[in-house]
This record gives structure tokens, sequence and C-alpha cells, in this order.
């Protein structure tokens, strides 16, 4: 199945996730579990300008438990 899910996943930012919740939700009825591992925010050129404003970037952090960004 991953040599199948894997050439869209590149193309997309959130790919992981996306095929984490649809195999979640799909097989659940069938005791099948699907889990993925999130790092939280990533301090990328892409997501900087909107952390420029003050009110998103503090309820950004809110959601981070150690209060910082990932770097790349």
């Amino acid at each position: 199945m991953c040599k199948y899910a894997i050439p869209p996943m590149i193309e997309g930012k959130g790919a992981v996730n996306s095929l984490t919740l649809y195999i979640a939700r799909r097989y659940a009825r069938y005791n099948i579990r699907a889990n993925a591992l999130l790092l939280g925010y990533i301090d990328t050129l892409l997501v900087r300008p909107v952390w420029e404003n003050k009110e998103i970037r503090e309820i950004n952090l809110r959601q981070v438990p150690m209060r910082r960004f990932t770097s790349p």
C-alpha cells in the first residue's frame, strides 16, 4: 500500500496526516487503528509570514508543549 501512497505524499504537505486520518476512519470498523506522530509546527519560509501576526503566532505556540517551533 505504501508504494502507492508515497508518490502523492511527496507532493502534499499534509499527506501523512491526511492518509492516517483516512485509514483510521475507513478501517476502524475492522478494529484497525492508525497513528501518526506529529512534531508540531515547523518554522519554514512558507509559514514565517503568517507568524509575523503576533496573535496567530501566540495561538500556534499555545498548542505546542515546548512553546517553540521545530526547525527543519
